[in-house]
């Protein structure tokens, strides 16, 4: 089975890469496999990189990411203690860690956007045929046409 995986955001489908944030890894191959490997999470990892250096960290996801850690100091803090009020706390924390889910765009996932994007475009957007730099491209004229509208 080939280990040849997908490296750039201009050749990743926007179905794979939409797989591999849900933490399914074996879509990072370009022949999929039924589980994934260290190449893959590492391959994952490396094209996580060019994402960023493409599109940056929004507000929205550095708020997650500071909640995913407010989550892990109430975990420690529970492991360390046993105190069950951490609980309590890592309960509450993680139901905001849900509503910033950097897997959904402004509170919709892809699949909603994909929707969004087809009725603005007047065709069906594919999510195993359209990359995930196309979709980002479309995502950003969607965004500032109407911007300019309001």
């Amino acid at each position: 089975m080939s280990k040849k995986h997908y490296s750039e955001i201009y050749d990743i489908p926007l179905f794979n890469w939409e797989k591999c944030i849900e933490g399914r890894y074996e879509f990072m191959r370009v022949e999929r496999i039924r589980k994934y490997d260290e190449s893959d999470i590492k391959a994952f990892l490396e094209l996580f990189d060019k994402y960023l250096k493409h599109r940056g960290l929004t507000n929205h996801q550095l708020a997650y990411l500071e909640k995913q850690k407010v989550y892990i100091e109430f975990a420690v803090k529970f492991i360390e203690t046993g105190n069950q009020a951490y609980l309590t706390q890592m309960t509450i924390t993680e139901i905001e860690m849900n509503d910033l889910n950097p897997t959904r765009h402004k509170g919709v996932s892809i699949g909603a956007t994909v929707v969004t994007l087809s009725k603005w475009l007047g065709s069906w957007i594919d999510k195993k045929k359209i990359t995930l730099e196309d979709y980002l491209v479309m995502l950003d004229e969607f965004e500032n046409e109407h911007k300019v509208k309001k």
